[in-house]
Order: structure tokens, then sequence, then C-alpha cells
């Protein structure tokens, strides 16, 4: 699909299923990485909800896949966040060169998205956010509570 879509650029938020199966392939998957380095962007989908949020938890991932990146040990998921991979097994690091880290942590982000801050489309982004919350409650019946899409939509009601 990369080969086919030059124009198209992936992020590495991590899955529960996808540090797991890159490391059953780990040379194979740091060629993968090197290869695409222009087109990779690190990114974390960690929501924060009216509850708060669980930093640690946050952490966790995050140095858990900065060492896949960084180095080529093996290691398992932080006692935080137990359910991440899903499964009891390790994963092995991949030991991206820094100048692939330097392009995947900061350098795709800012040639796809620049750098100066754009204006939020407040009344675009609660359509969008509706239309996710609903989704969300319709196809996985996810409750209005448990709803992260209606809960961005409230809360860009809160600031508008």
């Amino acid at each position: 699909m990369l080969e086919s879509f030059p124009n198209v650029n992936l992020d590495i938020t991590p899955g529960s299923e996808m540090y797991y199966n890159f490391s059953k392939y780990p040379e194979k998957t740091r060629e993968f990485f090197i290869k695409y380095q222009d087109r990779i962007v690190f990114g974390d989908d960690t929501a924060v909800t009216k509850d708060g949020i669980a930093r640690e938890l946050i952490y966790n991932r995050i140095r858990f896949m900065r060492s896949f990146l960084e180095t080529d040990e093996e290691f398992s998921v932080g006692p935080t966040d137990k359910n991440f991979l899903a499964r009891p097994d390790t994963v092995k690091g991949i030991k991206l060169p820094e100048s692939v880290l330097e392009k995947i942590y900061r350098l795709n982000f800012l040639r796809i998205v620049g750098d100066k801050p754009k204006p939020l489309n407040i009344p675009l982004a609660k359509e969008e956010c509706h239309r996710i919350g609903r989704i969300l409650e319709e196809k996985y019946n996810y409750s209005r509570r448990d709803n992260f899409g209606y809960q961005a939509e409230e809360l860009l009601d809160s600031i508008s």
C-alpha cells in the first residue's frame, strides 16, 4: 500500500496486538521502519475524560513504545498496564538509528501539520465528535457515560 500511495503516512499509536506482532519479526520490522522512516509518526491515543487521566498508564505506554523503538532488548509491559498487549509475552525492541527516531518522533509530524498551531473550527470538531459518539453508541453499545465521542463534544461545548 505504501508503495502504491506515496502520500500515505501512518502512525504507530499502539494497538494491543501491534507491538506484539512487530516483535515476532524484529529484523523485518526494523527494515520496514527504516525504509518508511519518512512516513511514520509517533502517537498515542490515550483519551482524557471528565474523570481525569491515569498519568502512570500514559507514561508506561510511552516508555513501552520508546523502549521498543530505541532498544534491542526484550521487555514486558509495566504493571500499571497489564491489559495493553492482552498477552503475557515480552516484546523485543528494534533499536532504530537516532536519525530515524528524530523523524518518527518529531520531524514527520512537523512536515505534515506544520510548526504553528492552527485555530480549531469548534463547530466542525463538535460535529465530528458527535458522529464518532453515535458510531460508538450504535455499533459498539457504548453508553453516553463511557463514550469518548460524546464526552469530547461536551468538552467542546463547555469551551465555546
